[in-house]
Formats: C-alpha cells, sequence, structure tokens
C-alpha cells in the first residue's frame, strides 16, 4: 500500500485577468505538506454521559414529563443498554446507580437530570436535541 499523501489548498492570483468588476481573480492549487498532527479529541465524562441519555431518549420513543422535559424511565434506560449497546444486565443495572461513576450519578452531579417518578428528566429540554416526529 502506498503512503498517504497531504495537501492544503494555496490561493493563487491568475496574472492578467481581472473579473466584470476588475477584481483579481484567482484559483487555487495544490500544495504538499506533512501529515497533519491528529488531534485528540477528549470528551468529559459529563459529555459522554449526556449523550448516552440523549441516545437512550430518542431510541425509547422521547417520552416527555409533565414539564415537558424529555424522561427516560429506569426500565427503557436499562433495556437500551442492554439490547442497544450490549451492556450485561448486571453493568447496566450499575449504571442506573447513583454513584458517583455512573451514568446517572455523573449526570445527576453535573446536574443535567433529576429523579422523576420511576426515571430521570433532562433538567432542561435544551440538554437534548429533539429531532422532531421524523428525526
Amino acid at each position: 500500500m502506498q503512503d498517504s499523501l497531504f495537501f492544503d489548498l494555496k490561493k493563487v492570483d491568475i496574472r492578467g485577468w481581472r473579473d466584470e468588476d476588475g477584481d483579481q481573480v484567482s484559483s487555487v492549487v495544490l500544495e504538499s505538506v506533512s501529515q497533519p498532527q491528529a488531534k485528540t479529541k477528549v470528551v468529559s465524562k459529563v459529555e459522554e454521559n449526556r449523550r448516552r441519555f440523549e441516545r437512550a431518549w430518542h431510541h425509547c420513543h422521547r417520552a416527555r414529563d409533565d414539564k415537558n422535559r424529555p424522561f427516560l424511565s429506569r426500565s427503557a434506560l436499562l433495556e437500551y443498554q442492554v439490547n442497544e449497546l450490549g451492556a450485561t444486565e448486571s453493568y447496566a443495572k450499575k449504571q442506573l446507580q447513583p454513584s458517583p461513576s455512573s451514568l446517572i450519578g455523573i449526570l445527576l452531579d453535573a446536574d443535567y437530570i433529576e429523579k422523576y417518578g420511576k426515571g430521570w428528566s433532562a433538567k432542561s429540554a435544551s440538554l437534548i436535541i429533539d429531532f422532531g416526529e421524523n428525526g
């Protein structure tokens, strides 16, 4: 397999060419560059778990509580983790406990969710991206 090649686009003026407004016409050329440094994107535990809660909410019919906030029942979140994420039932149950290292514990500590009935509600509807009925 051949090594990868990397390029940047470099803007160049086309000498002697002007557009109808008299502005210089330009184009781009490829300029060989060394391999760019990989950017490591670090996602915090809070953001990672917020996204997991959000995906579960979308998967589990986008229920809402009586304040119209996104709501996820304990049973729906458990089922999502086991059936969709492939977690063992014991691991999934641990993630539903309010311990500092669990999905629910991290989101409770970060004040993203609160206990509500037999599950949890997002404290602000803006924490969940709602793609609408067809999203």
